[in-house]
């Protein structure tokens, strides 16, 4: 039996946060969280994730006797010497081929849907979340990209995504997806990826006072072009009023709405657009998963960017998906984003 021990195998990361995923004192919800999808994984996950198993099992062996088939059928073709028999026998093969094919999108299209629907069903019965939906096929718009001003000001040359989640946590509404952003290289003619991961767009029910750009300092020379235009936008690079740790890890760039361009941005400002809370939640996630954050607050809009390199619970066909590690992680990556919502959320309570 695997044994769960989900705060020690996320790294900590919800220990860090002193096991309080929304509110604090709302131990149904936070305490037993662990257990609670223990339990959730071997009554209602398992089971699905179970049918899913024997479906991809079929698909292999049904994959396995294709190959078989087409490579014996074009061996006897060969061995005969009939070029008629030759393309006839191709025929078969290639429409049995091209079956297998539609089959595994088909598996592949159907598993992410079902499971996603499931652990947010899970998900939903924690405090404060209001409403969640999730939509495979769809993405954040590119326009909603460009707006963050993290990344590019200019429309990438390649942008895709999927698994768009919607939903509202309190007063806060957001939206998420998967995305795949890339732009030539200066130097070289070839596709650089300019970010891979999960971005998001908060709106929160106050208006920040003033504009905000975080990158962690691995990124800083990537990211030379969008810290030259947010200083000339009016911002400045913080010094003051940073968490230790955070500052280790993140350079932060801001401005203040009624801010002298001549003074330096106060202390007490700086903890009213980004509090001290909020600066150890993201330092505490970096520094347990090393993902790369990015954060960019535009008065009435937060832009949250996680990197990943991995496609997030993709399924495989030739290996089984019954893990549950791969599960717990995609668990764990989810609930840091609605966590830091709820956290925007609550940020002036």
């Amino acid at each position: 039996m695997i044994k769960l021990q989900f705060f020690e195998r996320t790294n900590n990361f919800y220990s860090a946060v002193k096991g309080q995923l929304f509110n604090q004192g709302q131990s149904s919800g936070t305490l037993n969280i662990d257990q609670q999808f223990r339990l959730y994984y071997n009554h209602t996950l398992y089971p699905e994730l179970k049918q899913l198993e024997r479906r991809r099992k079929v698909l292999l062996t049904a994959l396995a006797f294709c190959i078989l088939l087409a490579s014996g059928t074009l061996l006897g073709a060969l061995y005969s010497g009939m070029t008629a028999l030759i393309l006839f026998s191709a025929i078969p093969t290639v429409l049995l081929l091209v079956a297998m094919v539609f089959s595994i999108r088909s598996f592949r299209s159907g598993f992410k849907p079902r499971v996603v629907t499931l652990l947010l069903a899970f998900i939903k019965r924690l405090p404060d979340i209001v409403h969640l939906e999730f939509h495979t096929g769809q993405k954040l718009p590119v326009e909603t990209f460009l707006r963050s001003a993290i990344f590019t000001a200019e429309a990438p040359a390649f942008y895709e995504g999927e698994d768009l989640i919607r939903g509202t946590i309190g007063n806060t509404t957001f939206e998420l997806s998967e995305i795949d952003a890339r732009a030539y290289s200066r130097v070289r003619s070839k596709l650089d990826t300019l970010f891979q991961g999960v971005f998001l767009r908060a709106k929160p029910e106050y208006m920040l006072q003033g504009k905000l750009l975080v990158i962690p300092r691995t990124q800083r020379k990537y990211l030379s072009r969008t810290i030259k235009l947010a200083i000339g936008a009016g911002a400045e690079k913080v010094q003051n009023g940073l968490d230790a740790g955070f500052a280790n890890d993140f350079l932060v760039y801001a401005t203040h709405k009624n801010q002298n361009p001549e003074a330096h941005l106060p202390e007490t400002t700086l903890h009213q657009i980004f509090p001290l809370g909020l600066q150890r939640f993201l330092g505490t996630y970096f520094a347990k998963t090393r993902n790369p954050v990015y954060v960019a607050f535009h008065e009435e809009t937060i832009y949250l960017a996680i990197g990943f390199s991995k496609d997030i619970l993709e399924p495989s066909i030739l290996t089984s998906n019954l893990n549950f590690d791969r599960i717990q992680d995609y668990v764990r990556d989810i609930m840091m984003l609605l966590t830091l919502v709820n956290r925007l959320d609550k940020m002036y309570d």
